[in-house]
């Protein structure tokens, strides 16, 4: 179709839009079909056949040796037809946008949006804004049925925009919602969004974005408005605060980020809680923070067994404290003593239990073949700690990890195992 024709037929759906109210929403949908179809913009080369030039010198055969390469659509009716989009078709779709400002309407801002891509970048960025705040700010209504059509809307904008803009809108959604029970709105409408979005793992879409993601979803799970949703009376009054979705987000999260450079950073809300005294609830949130990072690492398909066993080497050797104790001569030099060294960086018991408590989801969850492979590894830090260690919990807490290990292990590692523990207890007598 030419371009005359097709700005005929869009123009004359649009103006079907404005007098057919009933109708309009299988008339949005034609007008995104026709938006889908846009190809003015694409290069078109066609082969002119005679001004090609036949190469006969073998018997039997012709080759095409040139041919001339004709477009169809130049820069300057390529400029041409972005004006016309931009004054003629896109205030016509502005207009649609406000006369229904009591309604969300998802197919008018997706058409808006698909129109937006068709013009120059300062346009786009001129307008996208405007778009976004106006959907985002529908999350604050009180009814449910609005709020969820408002979220539909950002998923299909965030589709039809790709993932690259995910930091733009999270950026908008917190500029919107910011207090009281908005808040709980924002942390389920991004698990909404990102469950929407991310249905199968991508690994590296999220890194650039990550720290706005985390933000969302540590204040959702330690701030404020966590306590709110542990208040019976509060929880009871919006879907949005029965239930802690920014668990779940972790785990999306943690399936579509690069793992070998962004694992520490996905876990920089837990380290960082690690480091004070913890509360039972608060341990409680750690560990089912930890159980949806290691479920989402285990889907993530940038995770290679290399990569994940150094990381999981660095968390031992970080997490768990262990006491050694060593002879010093004083300067007198005759008297000895004893002096205790602490090595690691969770000073606290509840640090090293909550380490302890990762590596048990691990050895549960990731596949047997790995842990055999590592099981010797795990099996000598798990022995240091156990033999160094001051904490009566956290001993105990080692000794359960071991004989977990030793039940997850083939026969052969399990042999390997037995024979370093002989040979310890037979060099220590």
């Amino acid at each position: 179709m030419e371009w005359k024709s097709y700005y005929a037929f869009l123009m004359r759906c649009i103006r079907e839009l404005t007098l057919k109210s009933d109708k309009q929403k299988v008339l949005m949908r034609l007008v995104c079909a026709v938006l889908d179809h846009f190809h003015f913009m694409e290069t078109h080369f066609c082969q002119e056949s005679n001004d090609s030039v036949v190469d006969v010198s073998k018997a039997g055969t012709t080759t095409l040796t040139s041919s001339v390469l004709h477009t169809y659509t130049s820069s300057a009716e390529v400029s041409e037809i972005q004006s016309c989009l931009h004054k003629t078709v896109l205030p016509k779709i502005q207009k649609l946008l406000t006369s229904d400002s009591d309604n969300v309407n998802v197919n008018i801002s997706l058409v808006a949006l698909k129109l937006l891509k068709l013009l120059p970048d300062d346009v786009m960025e001129l307008h996208l804004p405007s778009i976004v705040h106006r959907i985002s700010n529908f999350l604050k209504n009180r009814l449910e049925s609005i709020r969820d059509e408002a979220r539909t809307a950002l998923t299909a904008c965030l589709k039809e925009l790709g993932l690259e803009y995910l930091q733009f809108i999270v950026k908008v959604l917190r500029a919107t919602l910011k207090r009281g029970y908005e808040l709980h709105v924002l942390g389920y409408t991004l698990d909404f969004i990102l469950s929407k979005c991310l249905v199968n793992p991508i690994s590296g879409k999220l890194d650039y974005c990550l720290e706005e993601l985390l933000s969302v979803v540590e204040n959702d799970i330690f701030g404020d408005v966590s306590e709110e949703k542990e208040v019976e009376k509060i929880a009871s009054k919006m879907k949005e605060t029965r239930k802690r979705k920014s668990f779940e987000t972790l785990k999306l999260i943690a399936q579509d980020i690069t793992f070998k450079t962004h694992a520490l950073k996905l876990l920089s809300p837990v380290t960082t809680c690690l480091q004070k005294h913890l509360t039972p609830k608060m341990k409680s949130k750690l560990e089912t923070m930890l159980n949806n990072i290691a479920a989402g690492i285990e889907c993530n398909p940038s995770v290679n067994q290399t990569d994940l066993f150094i990381f999981l080497y660095g968390l031992i050797e970080d997490g768990i404290t262990h006491e050694t104790r060593a002879k010093a001569n004083q300067q007198s030099g005759d008297e000895a003593s004893c002096k205790t060294i602490t090595s690691g960086r969770y000073e606290h018991s509840t640090g090293r239990e909550a380490v302890l408590e990762m590596l048990h989801a691990i050895v549960i969850k990731f596949p047997k073949a790995i842990i055999d492979e590592h099981s010797q590894t795990i099996f000598v830090h798990l022995v240091v700690c156990l033999a160094n260690d001051y904490d009566n919990k956290v001993r105990s807490m080692t000794g359960a990890a071991v004989k977990l290990l030793i039940g997850h292990v083939g026969p052969h590692s399990l042999h390997s195992i037995l024979e370093h523990s002989l040979s310890w207890y037979l060099g220590g007598k």
